[in-house]
């Protein structure tokens, strides 16, 4: 199949807006997800299935709330994230191939919101991408011996470039040196033209 003819890539996360909830796995205390030394995340936990949804509650000052239900709602890590039912309708078209799984939830929120008690679902399990090293400058410069997890020398001043060649026209994606969830130009413009709620661009690459 012919490469889309896209030219950048956008890594998008959570808003920084108190009132949108995040959740959690809850896992059980007795399995270990991290490394006992650079405390990563380890391979055989990324991608545990839901047991439970709790929602986190944020602080405004004495005040706590649960917030209301975005059509993104982040958890654990920035490459997985929760969609609304209304944005999986607006992304039908970009999401082929994806398995979504839809999420049970309480709807216990305080502030309301077009979402609540509608369905969400899991955008998990993205493909992966490599970054071109040689092209953005980076250099790897520690390895941990324990899990094996390589750190470079990555710094907001690099022009961030993915590696065309390990890109499979995938308008989800997530990227091996660090986990962030990449969208093509034409799922941000849906994105922005749809006014999805609790997301933000926190980078730009090229494909290259």
């Amino acid at each position: 199949m012919a490469k889309l003819k896209i030219r950048n890539v956008f890594a998008i996360g959570r808003e920084h807006y108190a009132t949108y909830a995040s959740a959690y796995h809850k896992i059980p205390i007795s399995e270990q997800m991290t490394c006992g030394i650079c405390r990563r995340v380890l391979d055989h936990c990324r991608r545990l299935p839901f047991r439970k949804l709790i929602w986190f509650t944020t602080s405004q000052g004495a005040k706590r709330k649960r917030g209301q239900l975005g059509d993104f709602t982040w958890h654990g890590r920035s490459d997985e994230a929760l969609i609304s039912d209304r944005l999986k309708t607006e992304l039908q078209k970009f999401l082929e191939g994806y398995p979504l799984k839809e999420v049970p939830y309480e709807n216990r929120f305080e502030l309301p919101s077009v979402n609540a008690g509608q369905p969400i679902w899991e955008l998990t399990d993205l493909p992966f991408a490599q970054i071109d090293l040689a092209k953005t400058g980076a250099e790897l410069i520690k390895v941990c011996p324990e899990c094996g997890n390589r750190t470079f020398n990555f710094n907001a001043e690099m022009n961030l470039v993915v590696s065309r060649k390990s890109w499979d026209n995938w308008h989800f994606f997530s990227v091996r040196e660090f986990e962030m969830m990449f969208v093509t130009e034409p799922v941000l413009r849906c994105l922005q033209e749809f006014g999805a709620t609790n997301f933000q661009i926190r980078r730009t690459a090229t494909l290259g």
